[in-house]
């Protein structure tokens, strides 16, 4: 992908129902829950990696990162948003899931070999942790 990413707008809250992906995330260490995505609302979604809080499917809210695009490195198919809940293991499939995108991490990148998509995503995942940390720590401070 050339060029600059466009950096929208945020937050920004989408939702969409859990289906049954092709298990690559898990896979490469970091399950993730496939939103589907199409038709106009899919147009309007920024593409990227973000991270996330996630709401719905009857547990508490989750901090999660979030990539919104094409899958480059695999195989450049139809529009997703690939969800990688913190700290989570569970089956979500046809659950209705919202997310609210936070912080914009990158834009979409293809990687050479899988092994620079698993060191980016982990880097992704410390990004969010330092995030929420922050969040933290500056609440507790406003109190």
């Amino acid at each position: 992908m050339s060029g600059s990413p466009v950096v929208p707008e945020l937050p920004l809250v989408f939702s969409g129902v859990v289906q049954t992906g092709q298990q690559r995330g898990r896979q490469l260490g970091f399950p993730t829950a496939n939103i589907g995505v199409a038709g106009p609302a899919a147009a309007s979604l920024p593409r990227g990696v973000f991270a996330a809080r996630v709401r719905g499917a009857g547990t508490e809210d989750r901090w999660a990162v979030v990539n919104i695009g094409h899958r480059p490195t695999f195989d450049a198919g139809a529009l997703s948003a690939e969800v990688h809940l913190l700290d989570f293991t569970g089956n979500l499939y046809g659950q209705v899931l919202e997310v609210e995108l936070l912080v914009f991490l990158r834009g979409e990148k293809r990687f050479a070999e899988v092994g620079g998509l698993i060191a980016q995503v982990a880097l992704d995942v410390e990004m969010t942790r330092n995030y929420i940390h922050n969040k933290v720590v500056n609440n507790a401070m406003e109190v």
